[in-house]
């Protein structure tokens, strides 16, 4: 205007820039922080908390440099699926001592598009210890290849430790919150060990109907030696739990045993193709009870859960046993899955339920499953067991086989003991018209092979092709699917080794004989067959048996 400025104390404004990072960098302690290279995840993480993306980052840790800081990852400014963020653990080790305050291992606080490769966490105390913690609103972040390491807890406080927590709270194993969406955590492992290890392997908590916990996927991962819960979920929507494995084998200081336990809601999930297995291997003889599912989720109308292809086996234990217990769980399909509670050791007079329904569960289903039960001692032992009518809408299409040497076996319950299929199938508002109770004669259930020989429950399923496409190992479902979690395919000839009986694990020098079973997997008797066998790689003399007599699922 011509004039002076009448006041000149806001005419200057001084703001402070940060460079943004793009390119690649190295985390490595052993150089100082300068260039591309930060000594300290605390320095990277400034850096990228001022500064933002200007480009993809790229973090090549260095291998052979032990991390001694804990690591929070969180939202960065221009954070996209271009402007990601990858830490290249390339195998490092990452060892910390967690405390009251910071319990995580790895956090994740609201990162976006982050990526975490190849990393192997180690937590060195004994109280606290959460392996990896998403808190906040994560999105579009993937884990993939970790080693969770919790094998230094002792303790057996639920709020202290986690190998795999989504939680609200930094304190809280249980506090639910807004946590994480299209996240994956993919063939990591989540580690106790004989001495200890966390209280729960994985425990998963959003908010009301799965709000803030939608779309993640936990996919191909071990889940060993937790105290108590192996995988806890509470509130998930849209959940893709595939192809992990969970276990508790090592460990001897122990608690009841929850392979997978889900509360709160549950929908539009999948849990598929995982394994749950050796409950108690460390502590044998363990008295005390064994679920594989634990289910008390429900799902609203339209918004049911699948559970398919899951293999339930080898859960060896002395006290009261449960393949499946579903406890007023609305809106499940459980299809395709095997469970086997066939336990030749056990000494037990506790009670063993293959498939176990109660309180009011409608829309349910148990279709297309196979559950047997030759679990030895002296106890009572069910295949289906529906609590109360409304716990399941139908049960159909299902194997359950239930003949063991001891003990009292039942087909089933429903309004009363139901000793045999028929009494189950009259009893029933028709349920299991298209069952079968006959031994499926598993390849090998000591090893884990439960894949079916017995033609008698070859292709007896119903077509649930809309929501299993596939069996537990990818193959191709039909309309008239096998039931149980593997595909099979019974040929004519099928001579097989069934079991190695001597020599044992151990053995003395000098001569022996060595004895195996044979088993016809085939369809037409076995009268003859020819062995080839070798003693450390050098091969022995064939022997030949003949004069036989081998119906289906017969050794000798």
């Amino acid at each position: 205007n011509n004039t002076a400025d009448a006041f000149a104390g806001n005419d200057t404004t001084t703001i402070s820039v940060y460079g943004g990072l793009a390119g690649n960098y190295t985390l490595d302690g052993t150089l100082p922080t300068g260039g591309t290279n930060f000594a300290t995840w605390g320095a990277l993480d400034t850096a990228l908390f001022l500064g933002g993306h200007c480009g993809a980052v790229d973090v090549f840790v260095n291998p052979v440099d032990t991390i001694q800081e804990q690591i929070t990852i969180r939202s960065y400014a221009n954070a996209s699926a271009q402007n990601y963020l990858y830490l290249h653990g390339q195998g490092a080790i990452m060892s910390v001592l967690p405390n009251a305050a910071n319990r995580h291992l790895l956090r994740l606080d609201g990162a976006k598009y982050t990526l975490v490769d190849s990393l192997t966490l180690i937590g060195e105390d004994v109280t606290y210890g959460y392996g990896v913690h998403f808190i906040g609103d994560n999105q579009f972040d993937t884990l993939r290849h970790l080693t969770v390491d919790l094998s230094a807890i002792t303790s057996t406080s639920s709020i202290n430790s986690a190998g795999l927590l989504f939680s609200g709270s930094t304190s809280s194993t249980s506090t639910t919150g807004v946590v994480a969406s299209n996240c994956a955590v993919e063939h990591s492992s989540f580690l106790g060990g004989p001495g200890g290890g966390p209280y729960y392997g994985m425990r998963m908590n959003g908010l009301t109907f799965g709000a803030g916990n939608a779309n993640n996927r936990i996919a191909h991962n071990k889940f060993y030696d937790a105290y108590n819960y192996q995988v806890y979920l509470n509130n998930c929507d849209s959940l893709i739990f595939v192809g992990n494995e969970i276990a508790r084998p090592s460990r001897s200081s122990i608690s009841t045993f929850y392979g997978l336990y889900a509360t709160g809601d549950l929908e539009r999930s999948l849990i598929d193709g995982n394994v749950i297995t050796n409950p108690n291997g460390g502590s044998p003889g363990y008295t005390g009870t064994t679920y594989g599912f634990y289910l008390l989720a429900d799902a609203q109308p339209g918004l049911e859960n699948t559970f398919s292809n899951n293999l339930i086996y080898g859960l060896n234990s002395n006290g009261t046993l449960y393949g499946t217990y579903a406890s007023s769980a609305i809106g499940n399909r459980f299809l395709n899955n095997t469970i086997s509670l066939d336990d030749q050791t056990a000494t037990t007079g506790s009670t063993t339920y293959g498939a176990y329904f109660t309180g009011t569960g409608t829309p349910s289903s148990f279709v297309n499953n196979i559950v047997t039960v030759t679990r030895e001692g002296s106890g009572t032992k069910y295949g289906l067991y529906i609590n109360s009518t409304a716990a399941v809408d139908s049960t159909d299409n299902n194997v359950v086989y239930v003949n063991p040497v001891s003990g009292t076996p039942y087909y089933g319950f429903y309004s009363g003991i139901q000793p045999t299929l028929f009494d189950y199938q009259t009893n029933t508002p028709g349920w299991e018209a298209n069952g079968v109770s006959a031994d499926p004669l598993y390849f090998n259930a000591l090893t884990g092979n439960l894949r079916p020989t017995a033609l008698a429950v070859d292709n007896i399923g119903a077509d649930v092709l809309t929501f299993v496409p596939n069996d537990y190992f990818g193959a191709a479902r039909t309309s008239t699917p096998d039931p149980g979690a593997i595909e099979f395919i019974v040929p004519n000839n099928d001579a097989g080794v069934f079991a190695l009986l001597n020599p044992g694990k151990n053995y003395c020098p000098g001569t022996g004989t060595v004895e195996a079973n044979i088993r016809n997997f085939g369809l037409l008797n076995l009268t003859d067959v020819l062995i080839d066998w070798e003693i450390n790689g050098a091969p022995q003399p064939q022997v030949a048996l003949s004069g036989m007599s081998l119906a289906q699922g017969q050794d000798t």
